[in-house]
């Protein structure tokens, strides 16, 4: 944000759904940065599977899969209202230049740090100023890819030590999220691509 980036890209790879962790780590990055700027714009973007999957079905396929799993209730906790706000943020692609060549984001966030070794790797192969032009973060923390030095997030496992002791000796309140899990902060580790 300080960069004035005011759009993210949230790519997940081709195995992911709305089911998977990651997708609910977007739902938790998401708000926390509309809190920052209002304006700030998010797209999903999925990995094509085949020939046969069109955006519409991709769509469909997330629009159930709220639905099953009870998200739909949750959306305001999110920084959605309606389901269709979410839907209108999905969207396929088929490599990173066409996502490029739309030019609406230049925050790129990865669900699995491969993903982002191979859009840093075709990035730098095009000559794409890191980070002035295009920042690159990882969600994984997958320690194969820190020679890279992508930009990525950690758990704070002190915190989370500290925090998980004093819930059990019960001798404070321990900060709950809205879905009843210990409230934990995240450490962004800074690289070379943010």
């Amino acid at each position: 944000m300080e960069r004035g980036h005011r759009a993210a890209h949230f790519f997940f790879n081709e195995t992911e759904t709305v089911y998977y962790l990651s997708f609910m780590g977007f739902l938790k990055v998401r708000p926390e940065l509309k809190a920052l700027d209002k304006r700030f714009k998010f797209r999903l973007v999925w990995k094509v599977r085949g020939s046969e999957q069109s955006c519409k079905g991709l769509k469909r396929e997330v629009e159930n899969a709220f639905v099953e799993e009870g998200l739909e209730e949750r959306l305001a906790i999110h920084g959605y209202n309606s389901l269709e706000e979410v839907l209108s943020e999905v969207e396929l692609w088929e490599d990173f230049a066409a996502v490029w060549r739309s030019r609406e984001s230049k925050i790129w966030l990865f669900s699995a740090d491969r993903d982002a070794a191979r859009a840093l790797a075709w990035a730098r192969s095009c000559h794409i100023k890191i980070p002035r032009e295009l920042s690159i973060v990882g969600l994984e923390n997958n320690p194969d890819y820190y020679h890279l030095g992508i930009t990525r997030f950690e758990p704070d496992w002190e915190r989370i030590g500290y925090l998980m002791a004093h819930a059990l000796i019960g001798d404070f309140p321990v900060g709950k999220t809205s879905m009843g899990f210990i409230r934990t902060q995240t450490l962004i580790v800074e690289k070379a691509t943010t």
